[in-house]
């Protein structure tokens, strides 16, 4: 949004690298990822991962 401060954005979301896989993004919440996130037991204890995840975002000039 900062990049094409001029558009008028649709639509917003999170994909993966499986074909298909979209999540809505909730600029309302300060924690939307965190549903799609992964916890990992390291030596320092559980740690939080984000997989690969893109921004898709559908707008209008």
């Amino acid at each position: 949004m900062s990049l094409f401060p001029h558009y008028q954005w649709i639509a917003y979301h999170w994909s993966t690298y499986i074909t298909g896989e979209f999540f809505p993004i909730d600029f309302s919440r300060n924690d939307s990822d965190s549903k799609l996130s992964l916890m990992a037991n390291t030596q320092h204890g559980q740690r939080k991962y984000l997989p690969y995840l893109m921004v898709n975002m559908i707008g209008r000039k």
